[in-house]
């Protein structure tokens, strides 16, 4: 059984969560918060589904990577709120605040109108494209090892993104990184 390439992983969870907010912007509008329609929800996650994996994780990756991802992994929904709109200004959803609707709405007893399981999911699924991002890095990177007289060297033949610390990001995420030897 083989692994789907990361840019179709990415592709998936994006569309796990457009499905997640627009059932979490359709529960607010029926429980009278009409800040969003679900209207305008479902025809972006139509949208998005159409798109280019490849222009996906590589507009998540170049508007998240440099402050966001360990914002993320810190859960900051502060943080999260306040710079969504900058995070995914290459999807169709960019002007409207959904995670701000989402994550902020309280009820007339001060309570948040969305579940505390649905936040978890979101942030579950803000970890698993992170992770693919970093894989998918890697893989466009093209790794390899060689072995020198003092150890194994592992390396890149290819700068793609090359603003991402790997290294560290690999170590914050737990993400393994595999170089194979070259041949």
């Amino acid at each position: 059984m083989s692994i789907a390439p990361e840019e179709e992983r990415f592709a998936k969870n994006v569309g796990i969560m457009s499905q997640l907010i627009l059932d979490g912007t359709r529960k607010l509008y029926d429980a009278g918060y009409k800040t969003v329609d679900p209207s305008t929800i479902a025809l972006a996650t139509t949208i998005i589904s159409t798109f280019d994996k490849h222009h996906l994780i590589r507009g998540f990756i170049e508007n998240s990577h440099e402050k966001c991802w360990d914002k993320m992994k810190e859960r900051d929904e502060v943080f999260f709120v306040e710079n969504a709109n900058s995070i995914f200004k290459f999807l169709p959803m960019d002007k409207i605040n959904l995670f701000k609707d989402l994550f902020l709405t309280k009820d007339k007893q001060g309570n948040s109108v969305i579940a505390p399981a649905v936040k978890k999911q979101v942030w579950e699924l803000f970890d698993a494209m992170i992770k693919i991002s970093i894989k998918y890095i890697h893989k466009h990177r093209s790794p390899y090892s060689y072995s020198t007289p003092t150890g194994v060297i592992n390396t890149y033949n290819t700068e793609f993104y090359e603003k991402v610390d790997l290294s560290r990001h690999s170590q914050v995420w737990n993400v393994k990184l595999d170089f194979l030897p070259k041949c």
